[in-house]
């Protein structure tokens, strides 16, 4: 089964990414049940899902060869440790090619998450243009962490006329709150259709 990366960049992060990774979703949730994160431990990937964590159990300790590390060092990881067939690497294929989490030092502080989301090419919205507008990008959400699988639903289930522009318009303050969290809850409404927004301004 496919899972997302997740990694801890600092010592302090370990009891948040425990409580992340152990974190249940309410019954109706698209993950209630199940853990959606590969716990990344270490810089060598396992050849089989096998050999990630998806839970900790109670007390369970845990290492991570990414204490320290940058944002740019934990997404290079991915991209050299995705499955590229026409490569002939047939490995790795369990590891979401897309997203990936990161708890770091904030998060040990105020209970949020790193996503980055990876995109390697935008769909052109003829009143909004290309979105995302620059191919083969990162694109950095500080969201609470119970918030954060959100946006990778929305991104491959919701609607593209409505996730793309909530999540990849440069409107300024208008999906985030003065700490820099992007607001999940009013991406879901807007995806879901239930606030309307004309972004086309912006």
């Amino acid at each position: 089964m496919t899972g997302v990366a997740l990694f801890c960049v600092a010592e302090e992060a370990k009891p948040f990414v425990y409580k992340a990774l152990n974190y249940n979703w309410p019954d109706d949730h698209p993950f209630a049940g199940m853990s959606p994160y590969y716990l990344i431990e270490s810089r060598v990937c396992p050849e089989e899902s096998d050999g990630l964590k998806r839970r900790l159990k109670d007390g369970q300790s845990f290492t991570s060869d990414f204490i320290g590390a940058s944002e740019e060092d934990c997404q290079q990881w991915l991209l050299e440790n995705q499955y590229h067939p026409a490569a002939g690497q047939h490995l790795h294929n369990f590891l979401n090619q897309d997203f990936l989490f990161i708890g770091d030092e904030r998060s040990a502080r105020d209970d949020t998450l790193l996503v980055k989301v990876y995109k390697r090419e935008g769909i052109d919205f003829r009143t909004m243009g290309l979105l995302p507008p620059i191919p083969n990008t990162w694109h950095t959400f500080r969201v609470d962490y119970k918030d954060a699988v959100d946006i990778m639903v929305h991104l491959t289930e919701g609607e593209p006329s409505m996730a793309y522009p909530t999540y990849f318009l440069q409107h300024g303050d208008q999906m985030v709150d003065k700490n820099g969290i992007f607001d999940v809850s009013r991406a879901n409404r807007i995806i879901s259709g239930e606030e309307k927004v004309d972004w086309t301004p912006y």
